[in-house]
């Protein structure tokens, strides 16, 4: 789910806001502040026994109220900071976050969550007791920041907002994996050791690093000398860790490397904005330095040359 206030007329979008995200949907109360004009954007994402939620909003304080508690459910909510300054308020205590920074509190007691200066972020929400059973004491580090050094929580982060960010999720079996994933970096994030958090070490870890370094792929995909030493270095990991994931998937380095240039060049030649653009260039683009080796390596992918896999896409259209 979506929520915009720049759908509404700028009259009605405090009011709208108020009613709509405060009241029916996390029975909460939102008090504005400052002198720019109200707004707030936000996406909503549930998975089974996890709810995300992600987005930008103006200067507010967002508090629950004893009076919203009779229907509050008993969740740990984990609020990431992106952009700007978070305050957060619970148990007589008081936390300020950074970009980076995190900090947990529950839905289920008296809060404030206030966030400034053009503020984004990110919010995850997990039923206690299911967190309370792969990361036993995590109460501890309720309304304290928790600091953005850790890596966990760099991966948790970019693994929910990629999550958020994606299309619909159709598949059950694949939600569940999503989910679990998102327990066990939660789990990391809180927890140091015990049994639960070795398994959520091995899986949500993995999950999440092996995300992290396909996207590092991706973007630097144009660069023709691009090699695991590389990634390793920006990821902070050794090469032959990133082999043994990618042999993990049933793959390896370079032949996922050669798999993404290829679609990302048939991609492009199927793209009639990029009609004009020669081959070699697109190929160039995508990291080949090789034509030859591009060519060779094109058609017995997909069984046709580029220039036959251009022409039939033109006349397709």
């Amino acid at each position: 789910m979506h929520l915009s206030t720049m759908s509404v007329p700028p009259r009605d979008r405090l009011g709208t806001w108020l009613e709509f995200y405060g009241q029916k949907l996390f029975n909460l109360e939102i008090e504005p502040f400052g002198d720019e004009p109200f707004r707030a954007d936000v996406t909503l994402r549930s998975l089974p026994g996890v709810g995300l939620s992600t987005g930008a909003r103006s200067n507010a304080h967002y508090r629950i109220r004893q009076q919203h508690l009779k229907n509050a459910g008993d969740m740990v909510m984990l609020i990431a900071v992106l952009a700007g300054r978070g305050r957060s308020v619970q148990r007589n205590r008081e936390a300020l976050t950074l970009p980076g920074q995190a900090v947990m509190m529950l839905t289920s007691e008296p809060a404030i969550h206030t966030l400034v200066d053009s503020g984004r972020y990110l919010s995850l929400y997990v039923p206690r007791a299911a967190l309370a059973s792969i990361a036993p004491g995590f109460d501890r580090l309720l309304v304290s920041s928790i600091d953005a050094g850790r890596e966990a929580l760099r991966l948790l982060i970019g693994y929910a907002c990629m999550i958020n960010n994606a299309g619909a999720l159709a598949s059950p079996e694949l939600q569940l994996g999503l989910a679990a994933h998102i327990q066990d970096l939660l789990a990391l994030t809180l927890a140091d050791n015990g049994e639960a958090v070795e398994i959520a070490r091995g899986r949500g870890l993995r999950a999440a690093r092996l995300q992290a370094m396909r996207a590092d792929i991706a973007a630097n995909l144009h660069l023709p000398g691009l090699s695991a030493e590389d990634v390793a270095r920006r990821q902070g990991v050794t090469p032959d860790y990133i082999r043994k994931l990618f042999r993990g998937q049933g793959t390896s380095f370079a032949d996922y490397l050669l798999e993404l240039r290829l679609l990302s060049v048939h991609r492009a030649l199927c793209d009639p904005r990029l009609a004009a653009v020669q081959v070699g260039v697109i190929a160039y683009d995508a990291g080949f330095a090789d034509i030859s080796y591009f060519n060779r390596r094109f058609r017995n992918r997909f069984g046709a040359t580029p220039t036959d896999v251009r022409q039939a896409a033109l006349a397709a259209r």
